[in-house]
């Protein structure tokens, strides 16, 4: 009888330990590589490829704000709108609210293989011209806001003409890929001298935010000992010496403009 209760209790400990262990491994911390990721900022988002077809047949009375609510549910982009920028400028448009905007009285086409930003970029010119919409990245956020305003933040004077903006993190990586990743960012041309090979493999880190392509290309030529300047629509990253020279041989009118 002793006996018998002894290997009770032995079994009854065993269904323990085993259901204590199974317990256990169902509490275990995640692996690391299970781990929540963290969401990408809104630059990385916007440039990813998609294929876009939503609204080719779109009805013509879609707004402004349900495209950009269409975008935020799909991709999960998150937008602001800068009212007061457009209210300043709002009297040629009869105080509509820029929301309110029709962005498909003509068919928006199909794109395949673009990015995000290609497809903002696209509903966004449907804005009434005089405002010139464009966007500001604020990390995790978008912000549609007029070209005037941002030059202004951007420049410091709301006449000069926006150029292309680069925000990206840039996290040691040698600066021809830097500049190559700056160039598919923005579409601007940036050439880099085939005589700099040693200084093109040197690493580069730098979080631009809003920051033009000229500056951009600047200062993580900078950061390689070498020097940049705008020849036409292209920028062209060489010694700094070279660049010198090329910036005497260029025409009056186009120094007193890369100058500015």
């Amino acid at each position: 009888m002793q006996r018998g209760l002894v290997m009770v209790r032995l079994y009854t400990f065993l269904i323990f330990v085993a259901v204590s262990g199974t317990t256990a491994l169902g509490w275990r911390a995640p692996a690391p590589g299970n781990a929540p990721q963290p969401k990408p900022s809104a630059a990385d988002q916007l440039a990813q490829t998609v294929n876009f077809d939503v609204w080719a047949n779109a009805d013509p009375s879609l707004t402004l704000e349900q495209a950009l609510e269409y975008l935020t549910d799909r991709y999960e982009l998150n937008f602001v709108t800068n009212e007061r920028a457009f209210e300043d400028e709002a009297e040629e448009a009869n105080n509509e609210r820029v929301l309110d905007f029709q962005i498909a009285t003509k068919p928006i086409p199909r794109m395949f293989k673009v990015t995000l930003e290609q497809v903002l970029r696209k509903i966004l010119s449907r804005v009434p011209a005089q405002f010139e919409a464009t966007y500001l990245i604020r990390d995790n956020i978008i912000e549609i806001t007029t070209r005037k305003a941002a030059a202004k933040e951007v420049l410091g004077n709301a006449d000069l003409p926006l150029p292309p903006l680069v925000t990206k993190k840039i996290d040691k990586r040698l600066l021809s890929e830097a500049l190559e990743d700056v160039s598919k960012a923005t579409g601007v041309s940036v050439v880099l001298d085939v005589g700099v090979t040693e200084a093109a493999k040197r690493a580069v880190s730098a979080n631009l935010m809003n920051v033009p392509i000229d500056t951009a290309v600047k200062l993580l030529a900078d950061m390689a000992d070498l020097g940049a300047i705008r020849l036409d629509n292209a920028i062209y990253v060489t010694t700094r010496d070279k660049a010198k020279v090329l910036r005497k041989e260029k025409p009056e009118g186009a120094r007193k403009k890369q100058s500015k």
